[in-house]
């Protein structure tokens, strides 16, 4: 499933552009020597800006539909289960006006985790023979230039990641390790001093992300930094089995949320308040990174004017924002544990959505089901959760009560073949998810309205 008009390309090669037909000059004689014979010609990045936002895999279609739509209106380009690929439209020949998008992209969207900038990719001669070497070759290639332009000569500090796909000669650490080489490599070459090695990826000013596939490599830098499902509101404690946000996101949007304009939302088992919060959010027209304010990667960067495009994205976006008398539904979430239920209240005072979201602790199994919700979002107990069986039962009973004369429609996120029987529905529609190491699905079913006596 796609969006018309938008190629969808195997996960496989998600971050990693079509491979180029000439052979590799340059390179480190030392290291990386030996990939002249293995990798393509490395291709800068310099006719334009692409950008690849990546996502839970599973929602890469419904992150397409959101980065292509407004207020981000980027040109998609291609959609992959785990993300998708975008550029800049309508932008003028300045860097600035190129950047902007991914910018947008930082503050608008909910679905997206990172949002990651194309420095340079060079593709795989025969496929799969991806060691070492050919990572440090591309690095190394990428930054022999980019150590003033990126690093500001050496006075940012850099960190880097690396995701690597099945069937290549070489795993995350070792090809982390290898772009890291490279860019102290060309900072020596170049006669600069290393910045300040950060803690982590997401504290560092540059965060470098190599991604590797059996097609070849491809050098970003991250916009973020830190993952952004991390939405900066929140303080003090988590939910033991919190949803990730942007997943909680993706259900809300594939259950229409962003359609509603009456009524309210509902979440019966809303543990931590995620979906409730996130919900909230949609409501008030609140960007998914309002709250992180200036805290991207980019605000440090000096080849673009980063944090005067983020001033003004969220200019523009302040005016759209509405007040809680002026959302457009309502959010109501309930739980039958004590603790749970103070967590989500404390998270939605933390978002300053009291306004609109109301949580209160409740059974489902004793809600009236007198008022029907436009739309219900839950993300009930799985595997080996307390509870799990008995919580299925009680959320079908609680559905079909709360049907009324019209219906609902109802998301559901489960991470265990079978759960569902105990619903007693058919699912119309089936989304894969990849929920951190667990492989999830998220199930939307139209509730029949409840049968006249």
């Amino acid at each position: 499933m796609g969006i018309e008009g938008y190629e969808i390309a195997s996960d496989e090669t998600a971050f990693v552009s079509t491979p180029w037909a000439t052979r590799v000059g340059g390179g480190n004689k030392k290291r990386g020597a030996c990939s002249r014979r293995r990798l393509t010609q490395c291709k800068l990045k310099n006719e334009g800006t692409r950008f690849f936002a990546t996502c839970a895999r599973g929602l890469g279609t419904l992150l397409g539909e959101e980065l292509k739509s407004a207020p981000i209106k980027a040109n998609v380009t291609q959609i992959h289960a785990s993300g998708v690929q975008f550029e800049s439209v309508d932008a003028d020949d300045s860097v600035d006006s190129e950047f902007a998008h991914g910018v947008r992209a930082c503050l608008h969207s909910r679905l997206a985790t990172r949002v990651l900038q194309e420095l340079g990719t060079m593709g795989a001669r025969r496929k799969g023979r991806i060691g070492y070497d050919e990572v440090y070759s591309t690095v190394r290639e990428v930054f022999a230039d980019g150590v003033d332009r990126w690093l500001d000569g050496g006075a940012l500090s850099f960190r880097v990641q690396a995701r690597v796909g099945s069937q290549v000669a070489v795993n995350e650490r070792v090809a982390a390790t290898a772009g890291r080489d490279a860019i102290l490599d060309c900072l020596r070459a170049s006669g600069a001093e290393r910045g300040q090695r950060p803690e982590s990826y997401g504290e560092a000013s540059v965060p470098v992300f190599v991604a590797v596939s059996r097609e070849g490599v491809t050098v970003y830098r991250d916009l973020a930094g830190v993952s952004l499902h991390k939405r900066g509101f929140r303080s003090g404690r988590m939910h033991v089995a919190a949803l990730n946000e942007c997943v909680a996101a993706g259900m809300l949007r594939l259950g229409g949320a962003m359609e509603l304009r009456d009524g309210f939302v509902m979440d019966p088992m809303c543990g931590g308040g995620t979906i409730c919060t996130e919900a909230g959010l949609m409501a008030t027209r609140t960007p998914a990174g309002w709250f992180r304010g200036e805290r991207f990667a980019f605000s440090d960067w000096t080849d673009v004017h980063g944090v005067q495009l983020l001033r003004a994205e969220r200019a523009e976006a302040e005016g759209d924002m509405l007040p809680a008398e002026e959302a457009p539904f309502r959010v109501v979430g309930s739980d039958r544990h004590a603790g749970a239920t103070a967590l989500a209240q404390q998270h939605v005072r933390d978002a300053g959505l009291l306004g609109v979201v109301s949580v209160r602790c409740a059974d489902a199994a004793q809600l009236s089901g007198n008022a029907t919700p436009q739309l219900v979002v839950c993300n009930p107990p799985w595997g080996s959760r307390l509870g799990a069986d008995a919580a299925w039962a009680t959320l079908g009973a609680f559905l079909r009560r709360c049907a009324g004369d019209d219906g609902v429609t109802a998301v559901v996120l489960s991470g265990e073949r079978g759960a569902t029987r105990a619903l007693a529905m058919r699912a119309r529609t089936k989304v894969a998810l990849r929920v951190g190491d667990v492989q999830a699905a998220a199930l939307v079913y139209d509730v029949l309205p409840r049968r006249s006596p």
